[in-house]
């Protein structure tokens, strides 16, 4: 089974609002209230996959009750602790506003503001630890993705992974996609793969990851200090993996991949990357060789990128993937350095 941890979730509150110009007011011409956060917007991209995951991590108050509602809506299962069930909003799960003003050219300009969180305590955190070692088997994938809330440090995620050491719990593979002193903290911990992106891989490694070379040594930095696999989202770039050294026994080989973006017509950048990792991972799950996992990934993410509602579909992934397949970018091999 696939698990996400997201620790800081969201409801994003989207708006899609006409070319507003220099008007102080303007009116939505539509409006949609999602659930959101890194590790959600996995489980979200894998169900549309047909690919099991259960998203779980801290909600709070009535907006979290909500947030729960919709993952249920979407057709998850979500194990989330709650916290202050009865809260009002701005003491519960944070709601995040996305702003979709339209452009000429139908490319639509976003505008997000996001707000930080309500304050966690370390007694929540030891309640979802206690969850996931109740339900972690050996071989699942744990996702641990996105920020961290107020009142949690920068060791949160690896205090819970301590909580998990003992058993089963500890056997599992642990994916990370989360930024700054969060991610170093994760990577004495070994994480079987991280997902960072240019600038997140430029500022953990201390390298300008500006060419694919810099990409390549920023990576193999990284794997020095204890991570993993580097799947790295390189925007309008595409993407690179860079297999960890001791790499073979989980079939994605000792060759650095490289893939261009598939090319389309961008609408939306929001959630293409977790968009991409879910890609990935569905991909590992159904045996698939490094090689096509790292392509279907570019076609998640491009599917996202694609789509107006953002994520994107299952039918269109797979059109994009077919598509690159034939016609698209080609994957290459990258001498390791």
């Amino acid at each position: 089974m696939i698990y996400t941890v997201t620790l800081n979730p969201a409801l994003d509150y989207v708006l899609s609002v006409p070319e507003a110009g220099d008007e102080p007011a303007c009116r939505a011409d539509a409006a949609a209230l999602l659930p959101g956060g890194k590790g959600v917007n996995v489980s979200l991209m894998l169900r549309r996959l047909e690919v099991p995951s259960v998203p779980t991590g801290l909600c709070a108050g009535v907006t979290g009750r909500c947030l729960l509602d919709r993952l249920t809506e979407a057709g998850l299962e979500p194990d989330f602790v709650l916290l202050n069930p009865d809260a009002a909003p701005d003491a519960g799960t944070r709601i995040n506003v996305k702003l979709r003003e339209a452009r000429p050219g139908g490319v639509p300009a976003l505008r997000e503001i996001n707000t930080a969180g309500a304050p966690v305590t370390a007694e929540a955190l030891e309640a979802l630890a206690a969850r996931l070692a109740r339900r972690l088997q050996p071989d699942d994938l744990l996702v641990l993705a996105g920020s961290i809330p107020p009142g949690l440090g920068s060791g949160a995620y690896v205090q819970l992974l301590s909580r998990l050491s003992a058993g089963a719990a500890g056997r599992v593979r642990v994916v990370a996609d989360t930024a700054g002193a969060g991610m170093a903290a994760l990577l004495p911990l070994r994480p079987w793969l991280i997902k960072p992106n240019r600038a997140e891989l430029s500022a953990l490694s201390g390298i300008q990851a500006d060419s694919d070379s810099a990409v390549l040594r920023a990576a193999r930095n990284l794997q020095a200090a204890g991570a993993g696999h580097v799947l790295v989202t390189l925007g309008a770039d595409g993407m690179l993996l860079v297999p960890a050294r001791r790499a073979g026994a989980d079939g994605l080989g000792e060759d650095c991949l490289r893939i261009g973006a598939v090319p389309g017509r961008a609408l939306s950048s929001a959630g293409a990357g977790d968009a991409s990792l879910a890609g990935f991972l569905a991909a590992l799950r159904r045996g698939w060789k490094a090689e096509n996992a790292l392509r279907f990934a570019a076609a998640c993410g491009a599917a996202a990128v694609f789509s107006p509602g953002g994520m994107g579909s299952r039918a269109e992934a797979e059109r994009l993937y077919a598509l690159t397949a034939l016609a698209g970018p080609a994957v290459r091999r990258l001498p390791a350095p």
